[in-house]
């Protein structure tokens, strides 16, 4: 029987924090509601299980000003690496 490495072709996936905003302006970290609150707190505690950054999907509706404070909090936070896309603009 073939042994069964663990390692064996298995792509590392980098283990970044997933902040979504909503066209509302509703943010989720790694799919959990934030508000404004409570936000840092949630991306602190995200990081330590995924250091490897922030992804930022912002909503193509969403205000700048809800982006500005995700970016905010995130180096308020320490997080050094921060990458915005933006989301749902294909349709979804």
């Amino acid at each position: 029987t073939p042994s069964l490495d663990s390692n064996a072709n298995v792509k590392e996936e980098p283990k970044t924090v997933t902040l979504a905003i909503a066209a509302n302006d509703t943010m989720t970290v790694d799919g959990k509601e934030a508000g404004p609150l409570t936000l840092r707190n949630a991306l602190r505690e995200a990081i330590t299980k995924k250091p490897d950054g922030l992804l930022i999907q912002a909503n193509p509706n969403s205000s700048h000003n809800a982006l500005a404070q995700a970016m905010d909090a995130a180096q308020t936070v320490g997080i050094s690496k921060v990458a915005v896309t933006q989301a749902g603009a294909n349709g979804g």
